[in-house]
């Protein structure tokens, strides 16, 4: 994962980039599968989870497996109930 200011930095770079107004917190769907052998220990998760926090996201959601697009949509518009399977919700 690397250095942690850095992912703060990254995150709030790409929210700023969809955001114009800093003061508009957003929901942050995390896909964790970038690891094959065992997927990312809790430290790592709580990492991916308070950086996303500390980059101004309102609700972080992170998945062990990816998502579609559409599913993602219907996620934070409230039409797909939010199960554990598809993300935790911090």
């Amino acid at each position: 994962m690397g250095d942690w200011f850095v992912l703060v930095e990254d995150m709030e770079t790409v929210l700023r980039n969809i955001f114009d107004r800093r003061w508009v917190r957003s929901d942050l769907l995390i896909c964790l599968n970038g690891i094959d052998e065992g997927g990312y220990t809790e430290i790592e998760r709580r990492a991916f989870r308070e950086a996303a926090q500390a980059a101004g996201a309102k609700s972080i959601y992170l998945s062990e497996q990816g998502i579609p697009v559409r599913t993602a949509i219907q996620l934070f518009d409230g039409s797909v109930e939010k199960v554990p399977s598809m993300g935790r919700h911090l």
